[in-house]
């Protein structure tokens, strides 16, 4: 037997299924024109601009290209919620999909990251799903994760949630049975597992002491 949704879980996917064409083009078009961490400003720019859309009070420039949308602002001392999507590539010029501006390439997936960001935006904001939130969504779109390491945050990041999704489907939060949650586990396990995959080559630089980093002379060097 598959999991039950209730209706407000049913309007949540309907609405993301409804607004699919923009969430995939928004993803399309990010990974075509990646932007390097800290230099986002056009990919931030967009966010921001779709957050307007949606009516969210947004503060932009958040270190520098960082961007929040709030959500419920009322309620944000029962429990904030933050939603969080990278907006940084890797300098990859040799990548088939690297943007010739900035030679920055998506081979960790931020612009899938976005994509569920905007997703959650597009549903949580309507009227009805909105007034069944029992506190504040925070849609935030980061530059890059803090480190000065240019892989090692989004290494850390699919660590983290790993566990936080272990850790609260065992407190109870997602509400489904365990068997389900055991398949739930080897899902988000395997994504995580190919996640550091994908960062194979990144992961052997930082074993070896010369992994790029984000302020050093090499990385200005290399990005003109």
């Amino acid at each position: 037997m598959g999991v039950q949704l209730d209706e407000t879980e049913k309007r949540i996917v309907d609405l993301i299924e409804a607004n699919r064409d923009e969430i995939i083009a928004f993803a399309r078009d990010m990974y075509t024109h990646a932007e390097l961490g800290y230099k986002e400003f056009k990919t931030a720019e967009k966010f921001t601009r779709l957050m307007k859309k949606l009516n969210l009070p947004v503060k932009e420039h958040l270190a520098v290209t960082g961007v929040k949308a709030y959500l419920n602002e009322e309620k944000k001392d029962n429990v904030s919620l933050a939603l969080i999507g990278e907006l940084d590539a890797l300098r990859i010029p040799e990548h088939k999909y690297a943007n010739p501006e900035t030679q920055a390439a998506h081979c960790c997936g931020h612009h899938a990251q976005m994509a569920g960001v905007i997703g959650a935006a597009f549903a949580l904001t309507d009227s009805k799903v909105k007034e069944t939130l029992d506190g504040q969504v925070v849609f935030f779109a980061v530059p890059v994760v803090v480190t000065r390491y240019i892989s090692l945050g989004s290494l850390l990041a699919y660590a983290a949630f790993f566990i936080e999704m272990v850790v609260f489907g065992q407190l109870g939060w997602f509400g489904m049975e365990q068997a389900y949650l055991y398949e739930l586990y080897i899902l988000v396990f395997l994504l995580t597992a190919l996640a550091w995959w994908r960062h194979r080559a990144n992961i052997r630089r930082l074993l070896n002491g010369t992994e790029n980093k984000f302020g050093s002379g090499k990385s200005k060097s290399k990005e003109g």
